[in-house]
C-alpha cells in the first residue's frame, strides 16, 4: 500500500556555541511511495559521513524519511483557538496572565 512520506537530509552544523553541533534538516519533499521503495531509497541514499572533526565529529549524508498522516485542513487546529487573537503580552508581564476580550485587559486567570 502507498502511503505519503517526507524525506529529509540531515545535516550536522556547528554554530560556534558551547551546546554542540546542531542539525539541518532539510525537507526535500512529500512522495507517495509503499514502505518497500522508501526503504530501498534510504538505503541507497543515507550514507553518513564525518566531513569535520571539531570538538566533535559532524556528519553529513543522513537521510531519513517521516510517514505522514494526510489529514483535512480544517480539522487542524495549530494552537488553543481562543488565543488566536490575542495581542502581544507587554514586556515583563507574567506570561500566566490571559486576554480579557470583552474588557480588552490582561487578566491572571482564575
Amino acid at each position: 500500500m502507498r502511503e505519503f512520506y517526507t524525506i529529509y537530509h540531515i545535516t550536522d552544523i556547528y554554530d560556534g556555541g558551547s551546546y554542540g553541533p546542531t542539525q539541518k534538516m532539510t525537507n526535500l519533499g512529500m512522495v507517495e511511495a509503499t514502505p518497500e521503495e522508501i526503504e530501498a531509497f534510504i538505503e541507497y541514499w543515507n550514507k553518513p559521513r564525518v566531513y569535520y572533526h571539531m570538538y566533535d565529529k559532524l556528519y553529513e549524508h543522513r537521510v531519513t524519511a517521516v510517514k505522514v498522516k494526510k489529514t483535512d485542513l480544517n480539522t487542524i487546529e495549530p494552537y488553543d483557538p481562543k488565543t488566536r487573537d490575542w495581542p502581544d503580552i507587554p514586556y515583563g508581564m507574567d506570561f500566566t496572565m490571559e486576554w480579557d476580550p470583552e474588557s480588552k485587559t490582561w487578566k491572571q486567570p482564575i
